[in-house]
């Protein structure tokens, strides 16, 4: 049997392992309004925030101010959290 040998390539705070980047300073999501998000069926599982929401949940209209976490499930574009929208957490 051969011995597995991993290798971890280390830059600032994050680790690269097969491809994989694990964040150890949290994620920076990008923010695009609605007409500037790419297509929800070329970006399955892909997050970005909306800032132009008609409500916290929208991510499919536009044209307004409210911020929503959208993901793409491969046929649209998603609410993360069921439609209510981002809670801010404390700083």
């Amino acid at each position: 049997m051969k011995p597995l040998v991993l290798v971890l390539l280390l830059t600032s705070s994050a680790f690269t392992l097969y491809g994989q980047t694990k964040a150890t300073d949290g994620v920076n999501i990008p923010t695009l309004t609605v007409s500037t998000l790419p297509s929800a069926a070329s970006s399955n599982g892909k997050s970005f925030y909306v800032s132009d929401g008609t409500s916290q949940g929208d991510c499919t209209t536009g044209g307004s101010t409210s911020v929503a976490l959208c993901r793409s499930n491969g046929t649209s574009w998603v609410s993360v959290g069921g439609g209510s929208g981002v809670t801010t957490c404390g700083t």
